[in-house]
């Protein structure tokens, strides 16, 4: 490679990474090794976790506090980034992951029991599943990673 590009590429590198999508990982109160997830639109047995797009002059906490809003109605009041990594089916993007373990401030929390779906505001589903549950929808391969960094 030309000295150009070597130092384009060493750029690129050091740069920080432009981060365009949340999601962030609820573990239920009581019931441990259950997590809070969210049917894909059009497709009510696919679970993922609750996330989204972050949107212009939103940080990523911002944005993930309110995808999980939008999208449970959980408040949630205390959030750390534990994860971020290219997702494979968000065109190669970025995605950083917020965990939170409470405390909470909502009765919807307790809305979703761990045998049924509830329907959110948006139309989907929203349930507790296991770590397997959410190793089987369209972003497999990216929860999988996550639970192996978190150690679960």
């Amino acid at each position: 490679a030309t000295p150009y590009f070597a130092a384009k590429k060493l750029i690129k590198k050091l740069l920080p990474k432009k981060i365009p999508f949340v999601a962030v990982l609820v573990e239920h109160p009581m019931k441990r090794g259950y997590y809070l997830a969210v049917s894909r639109h059009g497709k009510p047995d696919d679970f993922n976790l609750p996330g989204g797009k972050v949107e212009k002059g939103e940080s990523l906490k911002e944005a993930a506090s309110r995808e999980l809003r939008e999208e449970t109605g959980v408040y949630a009041l205390n959030m750390d980034k534990v994860y971020v990594a290219q997702e494979e089916t968000a065109q190669n993007e970025y995605c950083a992951v917020f965990q939170t373990n409470g405390p909470w401030s909502t009765e919807h929390l307790f809305n979703y029991s761990l045998e049924t779906k509830a329907p959110n505001s948006e139309g989907c589903a929203v349930k507790w599943t296991t770590k397997e549950g959410l190793c089987r929808g369209s972003f497999a391969n990216y929860n999988k990673a996550l639970f192996q960094h978190l150690g679960l």
